[in-house]
């Protein structure tokens, strides 16, 4: 049935699957009237969902803030709720992202089953159904540009900084990561407080020898016999051997062909 105060639509079918009394559970969808735009949600008991939904929209403090604008603008009438399959109550999860993935429902605040705002708490056997739901699927740029506008600009509490800390410590990135996130930071300047921040972070710090030797600029030189020297140290070898450091950088830059029958390169490591 539709109407102003109730908003149900069931097909003749689904009509002859409801019991006379109680509810049902099931995979159900939530859309706005003259539009494609749908939300996914699953229930236990159909009734009772709908019902909590209608109460919190009705006090006007509804979780999911996108329903909360519809129902403000437009009233009961501007939404239907309507059920899209029957399911077995220990396959909801399952099938609710399974309908999120097939519709995409754009009045879902989050892709994923089971996910709620911040603060709500999940058991070790819902999350563990989240994460097998989740396992191998890859989210279109959409969904993803999405999820990044939703967090842009939140500030981490610190005891969520330090949980994913420990949760990171220890483990390494792949190259391919790595290599990832070097491009998404390619070009991007860093925020005075974020300089500041690595600068303190470092401030004292004694680098090993090895990370010196890492770091430091190697040049090889050819003398005028024809004999190889790798340098690190440029200016005190020009000292000791009565050359010019300037004259052999311009050598290095290719600017001159040698100085006193010196020729210079950077090593490439």
């Amino acid at each position: 049935m539709t109407g102003s105060a109730a908003t149900y639509e069931f097909d003749a079918e689904t009509q002859t699957r409801l019991p006379a009394r109680g509810g049902v559970s099931c995979i159900y969808t939530i859309r706005q009237v003259g539009t494609d735009r749908l939300y996914v949600g699953s229930a236990r008991d159909h009734l009772r969902r709908w019902y909590a939904h209608r109460r919190a929209l009705t006090l006007g403090n509804h979780r999911n803030r996108i329903l909360q604008r519809i129902w403000n603008k437009f009233g009961p009438a501007g939404i239907v709720f309507s059920i899209v399959e029957f399911v077995e109550a220990s396959k909801l999860l399952e099938r609710e992202q399974a309908w999120i993935d097939s519709l995409q429902p754009q009045l879902n605040l989050y892709p994923i089953a089971g996910r709620g705002p911040a603060g709500t708490s999940l058991t070790p056997e819902h999350r563990a159904k989240i994460g097998a739901a989740q396992r191998g699927r890859k989210r279109n740029p959409e969904e993803v540009e999405k999820a990044a506008a939703a967090n842009r600009g939140k500030k981490r509490s610190p005891e969520v900084v330090a949980q994913m800390a420990e949760a990171r410590r220890g483990k390494k990135a792949s190259q391919a990561h790595r290599e990832n996130i070097s491009k998404a930071l390619l070009g991007k300047p860093k925020s005075p407080e974020a300089v500041a921040k690595t600068a303190a972070a470092h401030r004292g710090a004694k680098r090993s020898d090895a990370a010196r030797l890492k770091m430091s600029k190697r040049y090889i030189l050819t003398s005028p016999t024809g004999e190889e020297v790798v340098v690190i140290n440029l200016a005190q070898f020009c000292r000791e051997n009565s050359l010019s450091r300037s004259n052999l950088l311009t050598v290095i830059t290719g600017k001159r062909s040698h100085s006193k029958g010196w020729i210079a390169r950077k090593e490439c490591i």
